[in-house]
C-alpha cells in the first residue's frame, strides 16, 4: 500500500496490517514485530516509521521499498535468463546483495538479536536499478537474546525448515549462528536465481537429508570460492560456523577480487587464515571475472 501526500515534506510509505478477525495472539505478535523494528537503525534494515491504531485497525508504517521483494525479483531474472540466455544481474551484483544482507546481520549480531527467518522472501529492494540496496524486513520471528547466546522456541508455530539449522529444527535452539546457516541458504537463493532450496523434497525429507550431512549443491553460476563461503555457514556444529563479521569480510574480499585487474602479475588471494587459498586462475572464466 502506498500513500501519496501533497507536500514535499511527506514521503511514500508501506503499510502492513493485521487481517480483520485475527486472533489476539496474532495481534500481539504484530505489536511485538512493531516493537522489535522500532529498536533498529541500520541502512540495510527496513526503516520503521510508526504504528497507527484506529478503532479495530492496526497499521504498521514502514519505509517504502519500490523494488519489491528479492525472491520475486530473482525469479523474474531467472525467466529472462531462460528466454534470452542472458541476465542483467552480474556476479558482482549478486555479491553486493549478499554483502548488504551480511551488513544488516552483522548489526543484529552485535546488538544480540536473532532474526530466525533470513530468506530472499524477507528481503526488499530499494529499487530495481543498479544502485539498489537490499534490506532485511519481516521481523515477525525475531527475538532478543541479550543475556544469553541463544533463544529456545516453544509452542508449535510453523517455521521455515528449508532455511533452518539442525539445532533449530531438532532442539528449537536459535542463535546468531543459526542465522548464519540461514544466510548461507539465502546466498544459495541469490546465486540460483531464487530456486527452492532442496527442490521438491518434502520438509520431512529435507530434515533427514540435513541430519545425514547432505547440503545444497553449488549453483551453476556460482564460483567455488563463493560456494565455499556458503558451505562454511552449513557446518553441523554452530561453533564452527563463521560470525557475520567474518562473513562480511570474506564477501568484501571476493568483491575486491572481482574488481581487481586480473591480467596483471598473478597474485595469491587469501581470504582468511582458516579458510582456503585461491589463485587468480581459479577466478578466470567465471561470472566473478566476467
Amino acid at each position: 500500500m502506498v500513500q501519496e501526500f501533497p507536500t514535499k515534506k511527506c514521503r511514500h510509505v508501506a503499510v502492513k496490517s493485521v487481517l480483520q478477525g485475527s486472533s489476539e495472539k496474532n495481534r500481539a505478535d504484530f505489536f511485538l514485530e512493531a516493537l522489535t523494528l522500532s529498536k533498529f537503525s541500520h541502512q540495510n534494515i527496513v526503516e520503521f516509521l510508526g504504528v497507527s491504531i484506529e478503532k479495530n485497525s492496526i497499521l504498521l508504517i514502514l519505509e517504502y521499498m519500490s523494488g519489491g521483494d528479492l525472491k520475486t525479483y530473482l525469479k523474474r531474472l531467472r525467466l529472462d535468463l531462460l528466454q534470452n540466455d542472458e541476465s542483467d544481474l552480474k556476479a558482482v551484483d549478486m555479491l553486493n546483495m549478499c554483502i548488504d544482507v551480511a551488513k544488516a546481520c552483522t548489526y543484529l549480531e552485535q546488538i544480540k538479536f536473532v532474526h530466525r527467518d533470513i530468506a530472499a522472501r524477507n528481503c526488499l529492494l530499494t529499487s530495481k536499478q543498479t544502485d539498489r540496496l537490499v534490506k532485511i524486513a519481516d521481523f515477525g520471528l525475531a527475538r532478543d537474546i541479550i543475556g544469553s547466546n541463544y533463544y529456545r522456541k516453544t509452542g508449535s508455530a510453523m517455521l521455515p525448515v528449508r532455511w533452518m539449522s539442525p539445532e533449530s529444527f531438532s532442539e528449537g535452539m536459535f542463535s546468531s549462528k543459526s542465522d548464519v546457516w540461514s544466510f548461507g541458504v539465502l546466498m544459495w537463493e541469490i546465486f540460483s536465481y531464487a530456486q527452492t532450496p532442496y527442490g521438491t523434497d518434502t520438509n520431512t525429507t529435507v530434515v533427514t537429508l540435513i541430519l545425514r550431512g547432505q547440503r545444497l549443491q553449488k549453483p551453476s553460476v556460482c564460483k567455488l570460492a563463493i560456494y565455499d563461503v556458503m558451505c562454511s555457514c552449513w557446518k553441523t556444529d554452530p561453533v564452527e560456523r563463521p560470525s557475520f563479521k567474518d562473513l562480511l569480510s570474506q564477501l568484501e574480499t571476493l568483491k575486491q577480487i572481482h574488481q581487481s585487474e586480473i591480467n596483471k602479475t598473478p597474485k595469491i588471494y587469501v581470504r582468511q587464515k582458516k579458510y582456503n587459498t585461491y589463485t587468480k586462475d581459479e577466478f578466470e572464466g567465471s561470472p566473478l571475472t566476467s
